[in-house]
Parts: structure tokens; C-alpha cells; sequence
């Protein structure tokens, strides 16, 4: 039967190698409750963070496809608000705020800047309940001249 070297390194002598094994398990488990509340954390954020991110993008992706559908010689606000609200509604965004500037963009003139603002609170966007972006408002908006 041959030695192995590698089975005694934590615990070269057999003498005390329970007690040296017993203190290497209680330095990883203070190491461990030191490090996982921040793990933690950082994932959930990481988590928030992109929720916040794949809101954002949605949004601007609404009121740009609203901006331009409203700036189209047949465009109108109720067509052009009801678009952004599916599209937002498809990506399970229901608390949005969609303004239309002229509010009647049938009536304006050519060459005339049509926009679309969609606002809407993060604390509706919430997977984990750490409130990391509570109290903020995402906004964004689309311009675009009616044609």
C-alpha cells in the first residue's frame, strides 16, 4: 500500500487533525455567511437591473412604432396610442403613461413635429421586492415630422 501525501495536507498530524479539520470548517462557514449576503445581492440587482433595461427597451421601441404611425398622412392618436399600448402590453408593461404631441395629430400640418412620450414608474417593474429603483420613472420619447 503506497502513501498518499495529498490526504493529510489540512491535517498533517493525526493527533490534532481533528481539531485543525473542525477549524477549517468553521472559517469556511464564517467565510460563507461573510459572502452570500452580497452574492446575493448582487444577483437580485443584476436581476432588477435588466428588468429596468428590458422595460426601457420596450418603451422605446412603443413610441418610436407609435411616433411613426401617428406621423403618417392617415396616421391618428387613437391609432397610434392604441399601438404603443399593445406592444406594451405584449411585454407585460400595463401601467404606462403615452402622451401624444399635437394631441390631434390628424390635424397637424406637414413638416409639423409629431412626439410620443410613454412614461412609467419603476416601482411597478419589481421581480424581487428589493426596491433598488423604487420612487424612479423611466421615460422616453420618439419625434418625428408628420408627413
Amino acid at each position: 500500500m503506497t502513501h498518499n501525501p495529498s490526504i493529510h495536507t489540512l491535517c498533517p498530524r493525526k493527533k490534532h487533525a481533528s481539531l485543525r479539520c473542525h477549524a477549517r470548517r468553521a472559517a469556511a462557514a464564517v467565510e460563507l455567511a461573510v459572502c452570500l449576503p452580497v452574492i446575493v445581492v448582487l444577483v437580485f440587482g443584476a436581476l432588477e437591473g435588466a428588468n429596468i433595461m428590458f422595460c426601457r427597451q420596450a418603451m422605446v421601441e412603443a413610441a418610436y412604432e407609435a411616433c411613426k404611425h401617428a406621423s403618417r398622412p392617415d396616421g391618428t392618436s387613437t391609432q397610434a396610442n392604441t399601438l404603443a399600448t399593445d406592444i406594451l402590453r405584449a411585454r407585460r408593461i400595463n401601467a404606462a403613461n403615452i402622451t401624444l404631441t399635437p394631441a390631434n395629430v390628424a390635424s397637424a400640418a406637414p413638416g409639423q413635429e409629431v412626439a410620443v412620450r410613454i412614461t412609467v414608474s419603476s416601482n411597478t417593474r419589481t421581480y424581487t421586492g428589493l426596491g433598488l429603483f423604487n420612487g424612479r420613472t423611466i421615460d422616453v420619447s420618439a419625434k418625428m415630422q408628420k408627413e
